[in-house]
């Protein structure tokens, strides 16, 4: 009987986030329309977007927010108000939009719905998202081989997300989408040890 109610649960948990992510999408795509005729506006509101993703992919950012939009949903609106002036972006557009999320309740979803326009202006702009993982953090000159050497045999617009991951060793992984390019030491080793385990049991 536990088992069931605990199966119910998570397929409610599973449907919410699911009708959160699709009303998320909408939200997006109107935003993308209502900044689309202004093409400076619409760029800065993408990289800013993408800057307060960063903070929200930190899971106690969202804690936190989760408590803010709780309590005060307005000091949200301010904020972002604030980083815009900060980062020197106005319009109008984006402000009124704030409002519109604020007046339906849906300032909870904040995080979904730039998440979402980020993917929108990414699709719309034909935009390759590759993140190139290394043991350690490239220096400036190899950073642009590898761009160039990318967009030389991609032929489109990419844009790079560099990380660091120890457990590499040496070398790169590439991912583009669902496409990967494993050209680290860890994985040759990895390819090394099956290929001794089944010269072993062969």
């Amino acid at each position: 009987m536990l088992a069931t109610k605990v199966f119910l649960v998570r397929i409610v948990i599973v449907s919410r986030n699911l009708q959160s992510k699709k009303v998320a999408i909408r939200y997006a795509v109107a935003l993308y329309r209502a900044l689309v005729s202004d093409t400076k506006s619409l760029e800065k509101i993408y990289f800013f977007s993408k800057e307060v993703c960063q903070v929200f992919s930190v899971k106690k950012m969202r804690i936190d927010l989760n408590q803010i939009v709780r309590t005060n949903p307005k000091s949200v609106i301010d904020l972002m108000k604030s980083c815009l002036r900060e980062a020197n972006i106005k319009t109008r557009a984006f402000d009124h939009f704030l409002e519109m999320l604020l007046d339906r309740k849906r300032m909870d979803i904040l995080p979904e719905i730039l998440f979402a326009f980020i993917e929108e202006y990414q699709a719309k702009h034909d935009i390759e998202v590759v993140t190139v993982t290394s043991a350690l953090k490239l220096d400036s000159k190899m950073k642009t081989y590898v761009k160039n050497y990318l967009e030389k045999h991609l032929q489109k617009m990419i844009e790079f997300d560099f990380d660091e991951d120890p457990s590499v060793i040496a070398g790169l992984r590439i991912q583009m989408g669902s496409k990967m390019i494993d050209m680290t030491l860890s994985n040759h080793l990895k390819k090394l040890e099956m290929t001794m385990k089944e010269a072993s049991n062969g």
